[in-house]
């Protein structure tokens, strides 16, 4: 079987196979030259043929590929190129495609202000007071309006701000950045555009200006008044275009009655970012006019709508202060103290937060008869900023009613600069409680009674009752009488009064009611069981007296006064160690109080204590006396000049 399938190498089975492919020649050659066979002329001539085929065909293909390689290099170094072009253009693409839409969100963010050129009569420009020119001057004045309305308002909170984007606008031609920038305020932002003219007039020139669509306001006036007449027209467009801007611009420039006005109405019917400023900056206008009922009602809505408005807050503990409204005064310091802690409180300068914390930690312990830490917190704190006032809150009067109240009248007084206000009055009426000088204290009351912050309601809360007090210790009862009867009932101060000149009456029963309805408004501070173990001790109802004085502390641990009258109490019983020991903690409270060291010194002399003593004799001369209690000092150190007791 093998034998019948293996070729025939004869020529017979050469000839009917056909033409033999150069691969076949090949092979056949090479089967042949191993298999020792003949030479074959012809066959060896093709296979040189075939040896010189594949020469050619081996240098052809090395010149192809030098070619080959050339072109790819070449494709290789185009397709980068065209890659590189193609990412150019998508990165050109994008970055246009950005600016058109940092563009477009910008000019819907924009709510500055733009103002066209005006329409002026041709003569107008002949003699250079072109339309650009009378833009320009609206755009000075409203820039001046702007810089002298000081706000502490945040520019989020309006409902509609331009701040300080104020611009003219100068037409570009044809279609440019700028031209597309200016489309794009006008189709997305909320940009005010002002336009305007000025037209002649039989009277003389008229100028109309008018912002965006609302129709223009009208000012006519001669031609030498054009300046005037456009500071007019720029006023109207500030007015209508920022509202609470405006009304505080009133407020700091004095015109107190169109800025009440103003702040009503945006108050009442203004946007709903706007209101509780609007209520706020109303209530701050009436406390400056007097009415201190109404400031707190508005003060009361503006925190109602904005729980983090600074300004609110301040208002209306003055305020409730000058009434007497005890629960408010005492809460009012510990909220707003909350809120500007919170870091979300807004009205005032951010600059002035620690010194903001610093003021109404010390309002709190002055509403708690810490009168030490009152005026020390204090100590030469400047004025705060308030919002649309021509001058901002001077703690300095506080201050000095601290130091009255810590019974250091002389340097009180020297605190009190300017025109005094209700702690002023309060720090006055301290006095007579030190020096006995109630003929000093009517005539320095009196003096002031007139002062702006006193003028209102405050005549009835502050004024009066403390006159009345004062016209009572000297023995003026009737008038005393007069006075306070025209007082409230709900005022802490006017209650006060009333127990006082009860107490210098010897009405005791009228005394003791108006001290307990005293205690039932303010149930939380020492002003009652105080004033009520005075007139305790005065009726000689000692135990009485030092019960009222431990209430007293109960409330207030740092208030000398009660512990002072304790000692009093204890000295009359007799038992001279024991107001030694409460005179002692009374100066840690009150150390210059020249009273309470020359009680202290007494004390201690009956007790035997007599070098003791006289250190406190000599520590009472450099301090505030009233004249009885300055020639008693006097026989006293003269007595302990040397030895325990001499003279």
């Amino acid at each position: 079987m093998a034998e019948l399938l293996e070729p025939d190498d004869g020529p017979e089975s050469a000839e009917t196979q056909g033409p033999v492919s150069s691969a076949a020649a090949l092979a056949m050659g090479v089967k042949k030259g191993r298999a020792g066979a003949r030479p074959d002329p012809e066959f060896d001539a093709f296979l040189r043929k075939q040896s010189r085929l594949v020469d050619l065909q081996t240098e052809h293909l090395h010149e192809q590929r030098q070619v080959i390689l050339s072109r790819l290099i070449l494709g290789r170094w185009k397709d980068r190129v065209g890659l590189t072009l193609q990412l150019m253009t998508a990165v050109v693409g994008l970055a246009i495609a950005l600016a058109v839409g940092v563009m477009a969100w910008q000019a819907h963010e924009d709510h500055g202000v733009a103002i066209e050129a005006f329409s002026v009569p041709p003569d107008f420009i002949q003699r250079g007071l072109t339309g650009q020119v009378v833009a320009n001057r609206l755009l000075d004045r409203l820039a001046d309006l702007q810089a002298s309305t000081v706000t502490a308002r945040p520019a989020s909170s309006y409902a509609n701000d331009w701040g300080g984007d104020i611009k003219v606008e100068i037409p570009d031609t044809g279609v440019s950045i700028g031209e597309l920038n200016r489309y794009l305020r006008q189709w997305l932002g909320s940009e005010t555009r002002i336009s305007g003219e000025i037209v002649r007039t039989a009277a003389g020139v008229a100028v109309t200006a008018r912002a965006g669509e609302t129709p223009g306001q009208r000012f006519e006036g001669s031609e030498a008044d054009v300046d005037k007449l456009i500071g007019q027209a720029a006023e109207a467009v500030y007015r209508e275009t920022q509202p609470y801007r405006y009304a505080v611009y009133l407020a700091s420039h004095g015109q107190l009655p169109e800025a009440s006005a103003a702040f009503a109405d945006l108050a009442r019917s203004g946007a709903a970012e706007d209101r509780p400023w609007a209520y706020a900056g109303w209530a701050s206008i009436l406390q400056q006019q007097g009415h201190h009922y109404d400031a707190i009602r508005m003060a009361r809505a503006s925190i109602s709508l904005n729980p983090m408005l600074v300004p609110a807050y301040e208002t209306l503990g003055v305020s409730s202060d000058v009434v007497g409204h005890w629960p408010a005064v005492l809460d009012n310091p510990g909220q707003e103290l909350a809120v500007v802690q919170s870091g979300r409180a807004i009205g005032f300068a951010k600059a002035q937060l620690a010194e903001r914390i610093r003021f109404l930690r010390a309002v709190k312990a002055f509403y708690f008869a810490d009168f030490q830490s009152t005026a020390t917190l204090l100590g030469a704190m400047g004025a705060f900023n308030v919002e649309g006032r021509l001058e901002g809150y001077a703690p300095q009067h506080l201050r000095a009613r601290a130091l009255a109240s810590l019974h250091e009248v002389t340097v009180a007084e020297q605190l009190e600069t300017g025109p005094a206000d209700t702690n002023s009055y309060q720090a006055i009426s301290a006095r007579g409680l030190t020096l006995g000088d109630w003929t000093g204290v009517v005539q320095r009351l009196q003096a002031h009674r007139n002062d702006p912050a006193l003028e209102g309601d405050a005549q009835k809360t502050v004024v009066l009752p403390l006159l009345a007090q004062a016209y009572a210790h000297l023995g003026r009862l009737q008038q005393a009488e007069a006075l306070v009867a025209g007082t409230p009932t709900d005022c802490y101060q006017c209650l006060t009064a009333r127990g006082d000149i009860a107490t210098l009456e010897h009405d005791w029963p009228t005394a003791d009611r108006w001290f307990a309805e005293l205690d039932r408004q303010t149930p939380s501070r020492s002003l009652a069981p105080a004033a009520w173990a005075a007139s305790l001790l005065a009726r000689g109802d000692l135990q009485g007296a030092i019960n009222q004085a431990k209430d007293a502390l109960r409330r207030s641990p740092c208030y000398a006064d009660p512990l002072e009258l304790w000692g009093e109490a204890l000295m009359r019983m007799g038992d001279f160690q024991g107001a030694a020991a409460k005179f002692a903690d009374a100066s840690r409270n009150a150390p210059r109080w020249g009273r309470n060291h020359l009680l202290w010194g007494e004390a201690l002399m009956l007790s035997g204590r007599y070098g003791e003593a006289r250190a406190q004799y000599e520590a009472a001369a450099g301090m505030d006396l009233s004249k009885p209690d300055r020639a008693a000092l006097d026989l006293l150190l003269a007595r302990t000049a040397s030895g325990p007791l001499h003279g």
